[in-house]
Parts: C-alpha cells; structure tokens; sequence
C-alpha cells in the first residue's frame, strides 16, 4: 500500500484505516487520536479487536483511548 500510495498519490490510496497494536503502539495512537480530534469535531470511533480471541468475540468501540484496555494485546 506504501507503494501504490507513493506512486498515485495518497488520496487515491486512502482506503485503509489507521491500525496500531496495541500495548507496543499506544503512544502513537493516542497522538493520532488527539490530532483527529484537534482536526475534526466529529465523532472519533475506533474499532478494537482483541488478538487472542476470533469469530468476532470480545470487539468493542471506543471513542477515547482511556476506554482501551491497555494490558490485553489488541489491534485498534
């Protein structure tokens, strides 16, 4: 996606949401989330996924980062 994103421009490639894993990338989540904010007053929902369950067990919203649960291994 680096790739197609430098060649064409990142506006066509824009398609990919922000990920982090979390507890290792927290910090720049949560840069990320304040910029979003700063940026835009919309409503900033992530989706959080835990890594050791599947089928869609244990996945939840969050609307600010003090809602993650930063001891268990995520992806937002």
């Amino acid at each position: 996606m680096n790739k197609m994103q430098h060649k064409h421009g990142k506006t066509a490639f824009d398609f990919i949401p922000d990920t982090y894993i979390i507890p290792d990338e927290f910090s720049e989540f949560f840069n990320h989330f304040q910029k979003l904010r700063q940026k835009d007053s919309k409503r900033n929902l992530w989706i959080v996924k835990p890594n050791n369950l599947s089928r869609g067990r244990g996945i939840y919203l969050v609307e600010d980062p003090s809602e993650v649960i930063i001891e268990e291994p995520s992806v937002i």
